[in-house]
């Protein structure tokens, strides 16, 4: 009934589970390596530093859009 045997299945899983481990624990050290802080210390700032332009124009954009829908909308209603 079984194909590959119960010992076969358990070595299978052995050696999925070391393997897993081992990619683990290399991650954890890529990781915490010290000649990545630099590194890792900037990208973590990414998410705080304002980029102004680029705010701007969302912003004016979405404004935009807006004052658009808001005037179509307004004219349909007085039937211009």
């Amino acid at each position: 009934m079984d194909m590959l045997g119960t010992d076969t299945v358990n070595a299978l899983r052995t050696i999925v589970t070391v393997l897993a481990f081992t990619a683990f624990i290399g991650i954890v050290f890529y990781a915490w390596s010290g000649a990545r802080r630099e590194k890792f210390a900037e990208a973590a700032r990414i998410p705080f530093e304002e980029d102004g332009a680029h705010t701007e124009t969302e912003s004016q954009d979405s404004l935009n859009i807006d004052n658009t829908d808001t005037k179509r909308i307004d004219a349909e209603r007085s039937g211009k």
